[in-house]
């Protein structure tokens, strides 16, 4: 995961903003008729994983509601990450 500056972390809405492109290029992955277990897909999920580990060791599960919460309002569609998420953590979708 980038930072936004060295040894820092990415702010929330560098975060958000990150959630929010996976799941629209998942989408298009779908669309193409690329499903999980697809190279690209598993990419996606790589970085998923990355993201929800990154905000629990920052402030565990009301930090990654408080991502997805801002997800959401940004225009995050279905629950794909909330599912994915689970295991992470306290998280449990």
């Amino acid at each position: 995961m980038e930072t936004t500056e060295a040894g820092t972390r990415p702010a929330l809405d560098e975060l958000v903003d990150h959630i929010l492109t996976l799941d629209r290029k998942m989408d298009q992955l779908y669309d193409q008729g690329k499903r999980p277990g697809h190279p690209e897909w598993q990419r996606c999920d790589e970085l998923l994983t990355e993201i929800g580990e990154e905000l629990n060791a920052e402030g565990g599960v009301d930090r990654m509601h408080a991502a997805l919460d801002r997800a959401h309002t940004y225009g995050l569609r279905g629950h794909y990450v909330e599912r994915h998420w689970n295991g992470i953590g306290a998280w449990i979708e």
